[in-house]
């Protein structure tokens, strides 16, 4: 099995698949954000790294950049956790510290907010087809529950760990309900764009934006959802994800503020039933 590891220095994410393959990226970049569309500023005082109070810039806002604050006790648009999400802190806590060292857990859970978690929970089982852009944690949780996945990851190191990981876990029954695609870009977005409509119970969007931007793959993914079927994007207050959220303007919003495994600082979770 594939083992994948992951240093936190400073703002950069180091991760470490074996000796020879290490990835680099900004803490930024890997909560959902687009280098060349949103600027991350901290607060380097005492009280703003324990707070955690950062800022980011919409660049692409003009001249007047629109600036979203938060601390790790709210998320970019200022909502706060609820009351079930504080008590799951703990959990949160634990998992960072027992997993410090490698990104699929060893009981894994989708890096969504604890109260969306909660939701899909009742809404995943045996019959359920799911489409994820971006897989990981999220993948095996579905197929543990039984589901059919079909996943689509950019980075090709990082989809073989998961398709180690499914083939080798053994709360899996049946690895073959598992699709893996190995796609980025406007590729990844076009193989979207062909799946059968209306074939899919719940799309969950949370690929790393700069391989496959989120936007588009939600509104690529939207007509292979089954009617009442749910759409799922995860860190939803970033303003790099601004057009998902508009192409869903039509829809019920269903907005979870709140913790989530692996995370120490508030994040966000929308839902939308088609």
């Amino acid at each position: 099995m594939l083992q994948i590891n992951i240093v936190f220095i400073e703002d950069v994410v180091v991760t470490c698949i074996d000796r020879n393959h290490w990835f680099f990226s900004l803490v930024g970049e890997s909560e959902g954000m687009q280098p060349n569309d949103v600027k991350l500023e901290k607060d380097e005082s005492f009280f703003g790294q324990l707070l955690g109070r950062t800022w980011i810039f919409d660049l692409g806002a003009g001249e007047n950049a629109a600036r979203k604050s938060r601390t790790r006790f709210t998320d970019l648009d200022g909502y706060s956790p609820s009351p079930q999400s504080v008590l799951r802190l703990p959990a949160s806590i634990w998992s960072k510290w027992r997993h410090r060292s490698q990104l699929l857990m060893s009981d894994p859970m989708p890096w969504l907010v604890y109260d969306a978690i909660s939701f899909l929970e009742d809404k995943v089982g045996p019959d359920c087809r799911i489409l994820e852009v971006g897989g990981g944690n999220s993948s095996i949780w579905f197929l543990q529950k039984g589901a059919w996945v079909t996943s689509f990851e950019s980075d090709e190191l990082w989809a073989e760990a998961i398709k180690s990981r499914v083939n080798d876990d053994p709360k899996i029954q049946d690895p073959s309900r598992h699709t893996l695609v190995n796609r980025a870009g406007d590729d990844a977005i076009e193989y979207i764009a062909a799946l059968e409509d209306q074939a899919f119970d719940i799309a969950l969007i949370d690929s790393v934006p700069e391989r496959i931007p989120r936007g588009a793959a939600l509104r690529a993914a939207r007509p292979k959802l089954k009617p009442g079927g749910f759409m799922v994007l995860d860190n939803s207050d970033s303003p790099a994800h601004k057009d998902g959220i508009e192409a869903m303007a039509d829809k019920t919003l269903l907005r979870f503020s709140g913790f989530t495994p692996m995370r120490l600082r508030v994040s966000q979770t929308s839902l939308w039933q088609v």
